[in-house]
């Protein structure tokens, strides 16, 4: 299966790292039994670890990142991060899960003003929220 590796930048100032696969439809039997078994908010991820974790962060952040480990793909699986601010949808990210157990994580931009509540749904290829998480910006 080809990788590759698609960089976008959002209208509303966010930015997110995305991997993707080359096919463009991804096929999955076990959505329904997909589990978040760890996540974090960080300002970094290295050697696929979250680094500098928290719940709030000052609105000088830059970007805050959201890390998921997903639990029970049985095949190439689709789920989204849908980043949220003040219950108001801003972003969403499709990321494909590759393995039974698979570390993935999106990123946000943020912009010195929003400054308040945010949070991120992990839904399945269903729009099936799977979790829901948040953080403040101060």
């Amino acid at each position: 299966m080809k990788l590759c590796r698609v960089f976008v930048c959002g209208i509303l100032a966010g930015c997110f790292l995305v991997n993707c696969s080359g096919s463009s439809r991804i096929r999955s039997s076990g959505s329904n039994s997909l589990q978040v078994k760890e996540f974090a908010f960080c300002r970094s991820v290295e050697n696929r670890q979250p680094s500098g974790t928290g719940r709030n962060f000052p609105s000088n952040v830059g970007r805050v990142y959201f890390w998921t480990k997903i639990y029970g793909a049985d095949r190439p699986t689709e789920i989204k991060h849908v980043w949220y601010y003040e219950n108001e949808r801003w972003l969403e990210i499709p990321l494909t899960i590759k393995s039974i157990s698979y570390r993935t994580w999106s990123y946000f931009t943020i912009r010195p003003e929003l400054i308040g509540k945010w949070h991120v749904q992990v839904e399945n290829e269903h729009g099936n929220v799977l979790g829901k998480y948040s953080f403040k910006i101060k």
